[in-house]
Parts: structure tokens; C-alpha cells; sequence
């Protein structure tokens, strides 16, 4: 027959459960912080604000830039990603050759993709070519995979954003894929 044997008993160290009148501070910690990170949001967006009305400014053609983010919806039983959309661009409307081929951002905006706009053909009387190297390397840093996170961020999920020259405008979007 085997015997049991008395092992050590080891004084466990146990937290203490927090008193009732330590929630009350937690609380308010709580609140400090999620301020101090509303801020710190805050400046970022003016920071990417600052990037875009630099070519607003360098070309007065330019009235907007706008794009949509979110998270699909369903991805066929993939993982859904955050995705920063295409980077659209606003003309002055009286640039604007053709008013049928309305961009489907919203009226007037005209979308870049893989350096080639679609407005090449809509605007008139701009040079294209002079404000082109400018979209390219605006898109260049908008359409990064690595800056999607700090999009997501800045702007939050499932919102359109538009920057003109004197704002920064963020819309809740729930009505895409």
C-alpha cells in the first residue's frame, strides 16, 4: 500500500480583489487617457491634412482629396481586411469637360488607380502631366499596405474622409461590400 505524503504547503500570493472606492480613480484614469489618445488622434489627422493641402495648395485646380476605408464585410469565408480605397481627386467643376462621367465617389471626384487617373480625359484646360507626379506620389503613400494601420487610426473604420483646404471631413460609411 503506498503512502501519501504531506507535501510543503506553499503561502500563495494573492492579489487583492480592488476596493470599491479604488473604481472610482480607475475610472477616471480611464477617461484621462481615452482624452489624451483623442488627441493625439487629433494631431495625426492634421498631419496627414497637412501632406494633402500642400498639392491643394501647389495646384488650385485641385478643390478636394477624398477616399473611403473600411473592413469588408464578407470575403467568402476569408478573413475580412481594413483597406484604405482608392484616392480620389475634386477639379474646380468648371474644369470639368464632360459632366456625365461623374466620378462614383461623389459628384465631380475622380479616382486614381496604379498612377493613371481617370480624369485624364474629363478635365480641361489643366496639364495633367504637372499634377500627375504629384498624384503619384500622394498615391503612392495612400494606397500603402504598411500606412493602412495608421489610416485606421487616424480615421477610424467604415468612413469616407474628404480634405479640402480648410478641413478635414470624416463620415460614418456603412453602405459598402
Amino acid at each position: 500500500m503506498s503512502k501519501i505524503l504531506p507535501y510543503p504547503r506553499k503561502k500563495i500570493n494573492r492579489q487583492k480583489k480592488p476596493r470599491k472606492e479604488n473604481m472610482p480613480n480607475m475610472c477616471e484614469d480611464i477617461k484621462i487617457l481615452k482624452l489624451e489618445l483623442e488627441k493625439i488622434q487629433t494631431q495625426i489627422q492634421e498631419k496627414i491634412g497637412q501632406e494633402y493641402k500642400k498639392i491643394l495648395i501647389k495646384h488650385p485646380e485641385i478643390l478636394a482629396f477624398g477616399w473611403d476605408q473600411y473592413t469588408d464585410y464578407f470575403n467568402d469565408g476569408e478573413q475580412c481586411n481594413f483597406s484604405v480605397q482608392s484616392l480620389n481627386v475634386k477639379f474646380n467643376p468648371e474644369l470639368i469637360e464632360n459632366k456625365d462621367e461623374a466620378g462614383w465617389f461623389e459628384e465631380d471626384f475622380y479616382f486614381i488607380e496604379d498612377g493613371f487617373p481617370e480624369f485624364r480625359d474629363v478635365v480641361k484646360n489643366v496639364n495633367i502631366t504637372i499634377i500627375q507626379k504629384d498624384l503619384n506620389q500622394l498615391n503612392k503613400i495612400h494606397s500603402s499596405k504598411q500606412f493602412s494601420t495608421f489610416f485606421l487610426g487616424a480615421f477610424g473604420d467604415h468612413v469616407r474622409i474628404v480634405i479640402d483646404k480648410d478641413s478635414i471631413s470624416i463620415t460614418e460609411r456603412t453602405d459598402h461590400d
